[in-house]
């Protein structure tokens, strides 16, 4: 349970997370629409998208040294603030190249969310640190799926595509009305009192360990990237209807965010680890079935319990990177977000080559393949590691 004087923080921190998936998601689903708003090409629209995952990926460090070294409150007043530039100006300007900067500022902002909001969740919930952070995953599901939502309900009403935009710029404008009722533990307690402690990992041999964790980290989200890239060109090959074969993705990303949610029980009772290694499993059992039926509803229902089981495992790998390094949290989750950010930019550039030499079909025996080296990696992590209750690092 929050504490009562820390329900503001809580509020801030679970509050990022929805504001930071829609963020991420509100380009692609308005493409369409931006082509028109400044007059471009598809491809400088994608170049919108990329500038945002850009402003995110060379500014997280930095990000987390802000938390660290000013406190989270100002790491959530500069993300916030970003966020808000980018929410609410991309509908005010016909520039280009403005919207290109405004979305660079915006990635900049999530980056408050990859560094302030596990240290935020660990002083709040210090005794449900691991199952909030899979709330927070959930919200930042819930966050992905708004805005088309939003967008659809007002095109509808022959409102403009932007109240989407405006909508979320609206929280962000709530979230920094709140901040100054923000309360919390001075960042120096919180290496001792944060939840993030009990959690707290040694490793028998550390930079084998801390290379396998990297794997874990880079090789899960070529996983969730390749599902996602791929999910709705690979459907249309299975002779299914435009409309339903982007319901397989759809089905996926649902049951991710059914599923962060859940395990916010789960994580209550099961070490993060084990959580991790379980799901690889019932995940890769999952896809490897529907591979072998190569049936529509095979896939439709291995996706559906891959995405249950997956959704969950970027927060519990936040939660072993902050117990690898609990008294630098914000930097571990920082270094995250980082090896993500470089995983969803490499990926790319292996499967394109691969899949267009191979086939639409070799997606999913790829991903399968990706997520046993997850697995493999886990496994080995888990034989380096054993808990640390009290001791800091």
């Amino acid at each position: 349970m929050a504490r009562p004087h820390y329900r503001a923080a809580a509020f801030e921190a679970l509050a990022l997370y929805l504001l930071t998936g829609a963020a991420c998601i509100l380009v692609g689903s308005s493409m369409t629409h931006l082509m028109d708003h400044f007059g471009v090409s598809l491809a400088q629209v994608a170049a919108i998208q990329s500038a945002y995952a850009l402003g995110r990926m060379s500014t997280v460090f930095l990000t987390g040294w802000i938390t660290e070294r000013f406190g989270v409150r100002t790491s959530l007043l500069l993300g916030t603030a970003l966020l808000l530039a980018f929410l609410g100006g991309i509908p005010l300007t016909h520039n280009y190249f403005v919207g290109l900067a405004l979305a660079f500022l915006g990635g900049a902002g999530m980056g408050s969310q990859d560094a302030a909001c596990p240290v935020i969740l660990s002083a709040v919930y210090p005794n449900s640190y691991a199952s909030m952070l899979s709330a927070g995953q959930a919200l930042f599901g819930a966050g992905c799926f708004l805005p088309p939502l939003i967008m659809s309900v007002a095109l509808a009403a022959d409102l403009p595509f932007y109240v989407s935009y405006y909508a979320f710029a609206v929280l962000a404008l709530v979230m920094l009305l709140v901040l100054p009722f923000m309360k919390l533990p001075e960042m120096s307690h919180l290496a001792t009192e944060g939840g993030h402690t009990a959690h707290a990992i040694r490793l028998r041999v550390r930079w084998l360990g801390i290379v396998l964790f990297a794997v874990i980290c880079f090789a899960y989200s070529a996983v969730v990237n390749t599902i996602n890239l791929y999910t709705a060109t690979f459907a249309e090959g299975l002779d299914l209807p435009a409309a339903l074969a982007a319901n397989l993705l759809t089905v996926y990303n649902l049951a991710s965010m059914i599923g962060s949610l859940c395990f916010t029980a789960i994580l209550r009772r099961t070490p993060p680890i084990k959580v991790l290694i379980g799901n690889c499993v019932i995940a890769l059992i999952a896809l490897g079935v529907a591979v072998w039926l190569q049936h529509p509803a095979g896939f439709f229902v291995g996706l559906a319990v891959a995405g249950f089981f997956l959704g969950v495992l970027f927060s519990v790998i936040v939660t072993l990177a902050t117990g690898l390094k609990p008294s630098h949290a914000s930097l571990a989750a920082a270094a995250v977000a980082v090896v993500s950010g470089a995983s969803d930019t490499a990926n790319p550039l292996i499967t394109g080559p691969l899949l267009t030499t191979l086939g639409m079909g070799m997606a999913y025996p790829y991903t399968m393949l990706v997520l046993a080296i997850t697995l493999a990696a886990s496994l080995g992590f888990a034989a380096l590691a054993r808990p640390r209750s009290s001791e800091t690092v």
